[in-house]
């Protein structure tokens, strides 16, 4: 009799299964209920005291990203 012998399915090809055939969500929804994950607590954004006139600003990368959010920036 082998001493080490495995699950025939591991819990990481289970999850990988269930994403490639359920969709991302029923993954979600079931490594909540394994266990995995949790449901997030995000209400927003947060409130920030005083302000935001003024506030200086750097943007990283010059990329399309930093392109845009200078570009939302100086409309605001």
């Amino acid at each position: 009799m082998p001493t080490n012998t495995k699950p025939p399915v591991s819990r990481r090809s289970l999850l990988k299964f269930i994403g490639a055939t359920g969709g991302s969500a029923l993954m979600y929804d079931t490594m909540v209920a394994m266990g995995y994950t949790g449901t997030s607590d995000f209400t927003g954004p947060i409130k920030l005291p005083g302000d935001a006139k003024g506030a200086s600003v750097l943007i990283l990368g010059a990329g399309l990203a930093g392109m845009t959010a200078a570009y939302e920036l100086r409309k605001a």
